[in-house]
């Protein structure tokens, strides 16, 4: 059910365009923060593994 559900809010959202609306009012450096602090975990992860 909750596949079904978050599919279909997905869908609502790409096909309404409300998700461009709501990206492009998202400052920019609030989204290379939150790129960034991905990105570092995905790294610091590949370092301590490698360990």
């Amino acid at each position: 059910g909750a596949f079904i559900t978050s599919a279909l809010l997905v869908t609502l959202c790409g096909v309404t365009g409300s998700f461009e609306r709501i990206v492009r009012r998202l400052p920019a450096s609030l989204a290379a923060a939150l790129l960034a602090g991905i990105l570092f975990r995905i790294g610091s992860e590949i370092f301590f593994s490698s360990q």
